[in-house]
């Protein structure tokens, strides 16, 4: 009787971690992929309501380089991929002191992504209108290159 309630004890356990561990795995793999999502929609100060927006674009590898410009607080990923385009996703992060006013500032962002440039453009920043875009770009593992620099501005083959 002790024996069975000793295996059924032990058998409880293992099911108990071995979900354990594969929910801490698929987590490990979420924060890995690191995608641009808008669940970390606070990112400025208490008196302000934000608006988040992810845009997605896809472009055709060209052969040239793509000038990324992560301008105004924002940043750059780039992830190399199995496809044989160029994703580029950018979080549109707008802040002000009404929701209907976050949300029109975030329709006056622009990402441009014409010509070999992707950066985006905006109205000048004014006390309690505030305004970031970050990217995070998927490019085809065989054109992507180890780069030493750390600017701004990340150029890429395309």
């Amino acid at each position: 009787m002790y024996r069975f309630l000793g295996r059924i004890v032990l058998i409880a356990a293992l099911v108990t971690f071995t979900g354990i561990a594969v929910f801490a795995q698929k987590e490990k793999i979420k924060e890995k992929n690191g995608s641009l999502t808008c669940n970390e929609n606070s990112w400025n100060n208490d008196r302000l309501v934000s608006n988040c927006e992810i845009r997605e674009q896809t472009l055709a590898p060209t052969g040239g380089t793509i000038a990324i410009d992560g301008r105004r607080n924002g940043g750059v990923s780039v992830k190399g991929w199995d496809q044989n385009h160029v994703l580029v996703r950018a979080r549109v992060q707008t802040a002000a002191p009404t929701a209907e006013e976050a949300k029109a500032l975030n329709g006056q962002i622009n990402v441009e992504t014409s010509g070999a440039k992707i950066h985006a453009s905006g109205p000048e920043g004014r006390k309690d209108y505030q305004w970031s875009v970050s990217y995070e770009v998927f490019v085809p593992r065989r054109l992507i290159f180890p780069s030493r620099r750390r600017t701004a501005v990340s150029r890429l083959p395309m």
